[in-house]
């Protein structure tokens, strides 16, 4: 079944990063735990493009973060290996994090 709800207190989160591949990270909060982080190479897609993420394992308490937007998140959604978000706001609101999982060259399963 899908998990669909409407979040109380969600956020979302873009900062930039001094990273020159993943310049941005996007996080999404809800009653102050991290449900997601990730680093991406755009802040947001173009009609019909996606965008490369790595999931965030950790994060550099030194590494200076510079908030870009805040927004709330109006509708958070989960079904399988899809998360679905629509922010609260006029346009670019809506979109979708997919996770695939992969073997690195040493044998591990990545995100």
């Amino acid at each position: 079944m899908p998990s669909v709800h409407q979040p109380a207190g969600a956020e979302w989160t873009v900062e930039h990063t001094q990273h020159r591949r993943f310049p941005f990270r996007i996080t999404i909060r809800q009653s102050g735990r991290e449900i997601l982080a990730v680093r991406v190479q755009a802040r947001w897609p173009g009609p019909g493009q996606q965008i490369f993420c790595l999931r965030e394992t950790s994060l550099d308490a030194d590494e200076y973060l510079e908030p870009v937007e805040h927004e709330r998140v109006a509708h958070l959604g989960r079904v399988g290996r899809k998360i679905t978000v629509a922010l609260d706001r006029g346009s670019r609101k809506r979109c979708e994090f997919l996770t695939i999982r992969k073997r690195g060259p040493d044998g591990e399963m990545r995100e």
